[in-house]
Formats: C-alpha cells, structure tokens, sequence
C-alpha cells in the first residue's frame, strides 16, 4: 500500500468519525427532548394527582362533618328526651325524686369524704 493509499484511509476514518461526532450530538439532542418531555409530562400528571388528592381529602372532611352534625343532632333529640321523662317523674313522683336526689348526694358526699 503506498502513502496515498494510507492518506485516504485515514481521511476516511476522519470523515467517519466527523459524522459519527455529528450523529452522537443529534441523539443527544433527541435524548435531551425526550428528556425534557417526559419530565414535563411527569410534573402534570404529579399535578393532577395532587389535585385528585385535594378533591378526595375535602369530599372526605365534608362526610365526616356531615355524620358529625347527625350525630350532634341525635344526640341533642336524646337528651331532650331524657330531660322531658325525668321532668314527668320528677312531677309525677316529687317525693320520691327528693329522695332519690337527697341519697345521690349524700353518697357522694360519703365517697369524697372518705378520700381524705
């Protein structure tokens, strides 16, 4: 092989690697776009599970505050109601009440006192 040979050889292999150089920048390019696009595509998709998130975690508090105002308003119907039935026996049975209470208290009096 003569010198001319070996020159065009290597000018070759220069000009394949150049193009080889030039592919490698374009795939990079590329890569760097998807790159950019997939994250972009990964920040909305955190944004809207954020947002289901939200939506959830209100539509939850608004049920719980819900059932807590029913069971506000059960409880005040109940207490009521005991109120009026212990009014009845009160009306019904003054002295028997008097004593009951007279006893209520004299037991807890009993209980505190022997604390000391």
């Amino acid at each position: 092989m003569s010198t001319r040979d070996y020159d065009k050889k290597a000018e070759q292999a220069k000009q394949d690697a150049e193009r080889a150089k030039e592919d490698m920048r374009r795939a990079a390019e590329r890569g760097g776009e998807a790159a950019k696009g997939a994250a972009q595509e990964a920040g909305e998709a955190a944004k809207g599970a954020a947002q289901q998130a939200k939506e959830a975690a209100q539509e939850g508090a608004s049920k719980v505050a819900s059932t807590l105002h029913d069971a506000s308003d059960t409880v005040e119907a109940k207490t009521r109601e005991m109120a009026g039935t212990v009014r009845e026996q009160i009306e019904e049975k003054p002295m028997t009440s008097t004593l009951t209470a007279l006893g209520i208290g004299v037991f807890i009096g009993w209980l505190l006192g022997s604390r000391r």
